[in-house]
């Protein structure tokens, strides 16, 4: 079962915290990827993939917004410096939506 750990978090040593098992309908989960980087966009988006996660990609934070207007994703991986607007405004705003029962953001 993939793992991720919080980059925020204080302790280094935390423990990996799985992800949840796929939905009952057999949908996999779906990770909001927002990377102005080509290059690492790319690289995420595959990795991500070959690990079994469906993906939705955007290379600035507005239509991340919109998107997550209409959809929840699993988790999001947010790059800090986006061209419209800063990451941590985008990882507020999607913590604000989803609260603690919606897609995690690290």
């Amino acid at each position: 079962m993939p793992t991720r750990t919080r980059s925020d978090s204080p302790n280094k040593n935390a423990e990996a915290t799985p992800l949840p098992p796929a939905a009952q309908d057999g949908s996999l989960h779906t990770v909001m990827l927002v990377e102005d980087n080509e290059l690492v966009a790319r690289g995420l988006n595959r990795l991500l993939t070959l690990n079994g996660y469906q993906t939705v990609v955007f290379n600035s934070g507005t239509p991340a917004i919109e998107y997550a207007q209409h959809h929840t994703p699993s988790a999001a991986v947010v790059d800090l410096h986006l061209p419209d607007l800063s990451g941590l405004v985008l990882i507020r705003n999607l913590r604000d939506r989803f609260g603690p029962t919606g897609a995690r953001v690290d």
